[in-house]
């Protein structure tokens, strides 16, 4: 089984902590933890307690987006080296990784788990387009960007696909510069599986929530931009460049309106009541912050159990709030300027029966091994695990007890790890290693021999 390829199990020195997240309100959120993939120098996917302290992360070198449970109770996330998405199970290992077929390569912005184990996925599809016959003035070499849509099985075989360029115009973009040599005219941002297992699609450059119809492909309803449905009640506003667009038990829909290009320009996050019979949209419930937030990318709304409601405000000064249904905020943090997160995240996890939410339900526990070899020259292995996350340092003695080295200090996640000991500026001899992470500790004896 292949191991997950963050940087702390290859080389425990590189590990850096992630960016901290400062909370301003907590005030009893819902129980859970957040899953937040925040990008600092390094790209992190974060596992953390309600009080902000961390259960789990890991860091990257390659961009990584979208750190989710899924339905499975496993957890997925977007690699960008190779353009993928990786499934981990409850040990953090890698049991799939999801990638578009027909030659496309995979989009970012969003992957939906299928309880038979198929997935739905995006690509983005670059053409050459002679814009000059489109529209006046338009470049005769213009790259247009479309929209792929594939499910796929889970051997990556392509079940069915969906393609912009069979259903939507381009000229059906609502703020793109149709003039320009490049032109992203859809930019899909999120999939969703509809109750009736048909398939809503959020496309942030045209203004647009679309229902497609799994089986045909063809569109159902087309809610907001240039080739609106629906008689919107209750927003006068009319979202714009949105994101998010998620089906919630109510039979609801909520999405996050970025705002963008729109007067007054702020980011909400709305619900809608849809009657598909008749289009009618009813906006029932909005939250925006005061001071407002302007965010022109990312974010995402997660309707909670409790109905509690929680908004990742993606590229802002704000990370992410949890509000009740009367607006009251119970819980608010952010990152440092210049830390962002695409999506955020709660979940009860490790998953529960009951649904009850556990402190530390770590599948591994304190050990540390014997080193190995033992006798050893110059350089000896030694392997321990950790049961949750800390400050943790390898520190030699000799015989007597007297501090000769320090092996490793910094903070390690829960799980396996191996640090080698190099004893080369070492004499012949009996040392102790002791491993100490936190408040627990363990010590050892080791030979060298020379």
């Amino acid at each position: 089984m292949e191991k997950e390829t963050g940087l702390n199990l290859h080389n425990p020195q590189m590990l850096i902590a992630p960016p901290v997240l400062n909370i301003t309100v907590n005030n009893s959120p819902a129980p859970g933890k957040l899953f937040l993939a925040p990008l600092a120098g390094y790209s992190y996917n974060t596992i953390l307690n309600n009080n902000g302290s961390s259960y789990w992360f890991q860091q990257y070198s390659a961009v990584t987006y979208d750190f989710k449970k899924q339905p499975n109770g496993n957890l997925t996330y977007y690699s960008g080296n190779p353009p993928r998405f990786i499934e981990l199970d409850a040990y953090y290992n890698i049991v799939h990784t999801y990638q578009c077929g027909n030659g496309y390569t995979t989009d970012m912005h969003d992957l939906q788990l299928l309880p038979n184990g198929n997935a739905y996925i995006m690509a983005y599809d670059p053409q050459h387009v002679d814009m000059s016959q489109i529209v006046s003035g338009g470049n005769p070499n213009a790259t247009v960007i479309g929209l792929i849509i594939q499910e796929i099985d889970q051997q990556n075989n392509v079940l069915f696909q969906w393609r912009s360029w069979d259903h939507m115009l381009i000229t059906d973009a609502v703020r793109e510069n149709l003039l320009d040599s490049v032109i992203d005219y859809v930019h899909g941002n999120a999939i969703e599986v509809d109750f009736d297992n048909n398939i809503l699609l959020s496309s942030r450059h045209l203004d647009e929530i679309t229902k497609i119809n799994r089986s045909t492909g063809n569109i159902i309803w087309r809610f907001g931009g240039k080739n609106n449905m629906f008689n919107i009640y209750n927003d006068s506003l009319r979202f714009s460049h949105q994101h998010d667009i998620r089906r919630i038990s109510n039979g609801n829909v909520t999405l996050y309106d970025n705002g963008s290009f729109r007067p007054p320009e702020y980011a909400r996050a709305l619900e809608y009541s849809l009657d598909e019979n008749n289009l009618n949209a009813t906006l029932v419930w909005q939250f925006r912050r005061n001071p407002q937030v302007i965010a022109t990318w990312g974010g995402n709304v997660q309707r909670l159990p409790n109905g509690n409601t929680l908004i990742a405000w993606g590229g802002s000064l704000n990370t992410i709030t949890e509000v009740k249904p009367d607006g009251t905020v119970v819980f608010d943090a952010s990152y440092s300027p210049g830390v962002n997160t695409y999506r955020g995240f709660k979940f009860i996890y490790p998953a529960d029966p009951n649904g009850i939410e556990h402190g530390n339900n770590s599948p591994f526990t304190f050990n540390l091994n014997q080193n190995y070899p033992n006798p050893f020259n110059p350089a000896t292995m030694v392997k321990f695990s950790l049961d949750k996350a800390a400050v943790t340092s390898l520190i030699i003695y000799d015989i007597k007890g007297s501090k000769i080295m320090n092996s490793f200090t910094g903070f390690l996640n829960p799980g396996s790890h191996v640090i080698k000991i190099d004893g080369s500026n070492l004499s012949s001899g009996i040392y102790i290693y002791k491993l100490i992470s936190g408040e627990k500790s363990a010590s050892r004896k080791m030979i060298l021999i020379k």
